[in-house]
């Protein structure tokens, strides 16, 4: 029979705090997915006007408007002339996707068209001429 000799009260002290020091060090591994703080944070990397009264989506990077026509969303560097934009009903928006409008019904039912909003040729001529410079501002940052 084999007798086991117990450790030294030196050696248990030793062992104890070589165990302790390096208790702090153990981390679990990273098991994938964001951590939590970031579940609050997102990143829209597509910056938009939207225009509820005529429902037209203008990309402030590329410059581009998307409208609606003959049952097909159209995309354009330059609206046609019967639609008519108003500051008034702007609303900046920051989109996830490439194309807005399948984001179209979140929309309708968030942003509500502008009381104060008509048709206007001045009007029309004043805010194109503002997204045509906010575009250019945009680029150049």
């Amino acid at each position: 029979m084999k007798v086991v000799q117990f450790m030294r009260p030196v050696m248990i002290i030793s062992v104890l705090i070589t165990l302790s020091g390096t208790a702090g060090c153990v981390y679990e591994p990273y098991r994938g997915g964001p951590p939590v703080y970031r579940s609050a944070y997102r990143h829209y990397p597509y910056h938009y006007y939207y225009y509820p009264s005529t429902r037209v989506y203008f990309h402030l990077h590329s410059g581009d408007y998307y409208y609606h026509r003959d049952k097909r969303w159209h995309r354009a560097h330059v609206l046609p002339p019967h639609v008519f934009l108003d500051r008034r009903d702007r609303v900046r928006v920051w989109i996830d996707a490439s194309r807005p409008h399948d984001r179209q019904r979140d929309h309708v039912k968030r942003y509500k068209p502008s009381p104060r909003y008509h048709a206007d040729r001045h009007r029309d001529r004043d805010e194109r001429a503002h997204n045509r410079r906010e575009h250019k501002k945009y680029r150049n940052r």
